[in-house]
C-alpha cells in the first residue's frame, strides 16, 4: 500500500522471499506521507527477508488483529519492523521467527517485533495486548528508545534467545515471562529478560490466553503471613473492576470459610482471614473472579 488506508484481512501469505518486507511490505507514497494498514485474521509465516521485516515491514500506522506471524527469517527483525512508531497489535502470535546476525550487529538488536521512531514526531506510540512472543531466535519484543510511548500488556513472552522486551521507558507490566518468578535480567525472576528500561511488575503467574485482558486477571496472589497463628491477609491485584470471591477449604475439600465476594476496583487489594473459628492445619485460599481461578495453600499454627 502507497500512501492510504487500507484493509487485508482473512490473508494467507507464506513462502516469500525478498530483500525486506518478504510477507507484507508497507511503503510511503512518493510525497513521503506513510500508509495507514490494518491486518485483520492473516497468517504471515515462513516468509524470508535478506534484510529487514522477514514478516511484516510498515512505514506507517500499522494495526494488526488476530494475525500469526511466525516462522519468518531476516537479517534484522524477523517478525515485524514498524517505523515511524504507530503500531497496534492486538490478539496475535509472533513466533519461531529467526533473525540471523546474532545477538547484537552494527548498533541493531537481533528483534522479532521492532518499532523505530521518528525523531521529528513526539506523539508516537506502540500499544501490544493478549499477544504471545514466544520461542523465537533473538530478542522478542524492541522498542526504540527515543521517548516512544509504548505499552506491552497481557502477554505472554517466554522461551526466547535474547531479552523477551528491550527498551526504555516501556510499560510491560501483567505479562507472563516463562517463570512465576517474573522476568530475568533487570527483574528478579528466572523468565524471559529485560532490559534495564522495562517496567515489568506486577507480572503475571501463569500463561494466559488471548482473551484474557478483557477478564478481570490476577497476579502476585498471596496469603501472609504464612504460618500464621490467629490471622492472615490475603494479597492479590487486579487490572478492571469486576466480581472476586474468597473462600478456604481445608484438605477434604470442605468450605471452611466465605472470607469475601463483591465488587472490587482495579489496583491491590488486601482481605483480612481470620482463624479463630478454625483448627491447626493445612487450608487452601481460593480467590475466583469468575473466568479465573487461583489457589494458595497455608498453614495455621496454634
Amino acid at each position: 500500500g502507497l500512501g492510504a488506508s487500507i484493509l487485508l484481512a482473512d490473508n494467507q501469505i507464506v513462502d516469500n522471499t525478498a530483500g525486506f518486507g518478504a510477507g507484507v511490505s508497507i511503503l510511503s507514497n512518493n510525497n513521503n506521507e506513510p500508509s495507514s494498514v490494518s491486518l485483520q485474521f492473516c497468517e504471515i509465516s515462513n516468509n524470508i527477508a535478506s534484510s529487514d521485516g522477514g514478516g511484516i515491514l510498515a512505514y506507517g500506522a500499522l494495526e494488526l488483529q488476530d494475525c500469526s506471524v511466525n516462522g519468518n527469517t531476516s537479517y534484522f527483525s524477523a517478525g515485524l519492523l514498524c517505523m515511524p512508531g504507530y503500531c497496534i497489535i492486538n490478539n496475535c502470535e509472533f513466533c519461531c521467527n529467526e533473525v540471523l546476525c546474532g545477538s547484537q550487529y552494527s548498533g541493531y538488536t537481533t528483534i522479532n517485533i521492532q518499532v523505530l521512531k521518528d525523531p521529528l514526531d513526539e506523539m508516537q506510540y506502540c500499544w501490544i495486548e493478549s499477544t504471545t512472543v514466544a520461542n523465537n531466535i533473538g530478542d522478542g519484543i524492541m522498542v526504540d528508545p527515543i521517548s516512544l510511548l509504548a505499552n506491552v500488556h497481557y502477554c505472554n513472552i517466554f522461551g526466547n534467545t535474547g531479552y523477551g522486551v528491550d527498551g526504555y521507558n516501556v510499560d510491560a507490566t501483567l505479562c507472563w515471562w516463562g517463570d512465576p518468578s517474573g522476568p530475568g535480567g533487570a527483574g528478579p525472576g528466572t523468565g524471559d529478560e529485560v532490559s534495564e528500561g522495562i517496567l515489568y511488575d506486577p507480572w503475571l503467574l501463569g500463561m494466559v490466553g488471548i482473551e484474557y485482558s478483557d477478564s478481570v486477571p490476577v497476579m502476585q496472589f498471596s496469603v501472609s503471613p504464612n504460618p500464621f497463628s490467629a490471622n492472615a491477609v490475603v494479597s492479590f491485584a487486579q487490572s478492571r473492576l469486576g466480581l472476586v470471591n474468597i473462600k478456604v477449604f481445608d484438605l477434604s475439600g470442605r468450605m471452611v470459610q466465605h472470607v469475601f465476594e463483591g465488587s472490587l476496583e482495579e489496583g491491590y487489594h488486601s482481605i483480612g482471614l481470620s482463624g479463630e473459628k478454625l483448627s491447626s492445619g493445612v487450608y487452601f485460599v481460593r480467590l475466583t473472579t469468575g473466568i479465573f481461578t487461583a489457589t494458595e495453600s497455608c498453614v495455621l499454627i496454634r
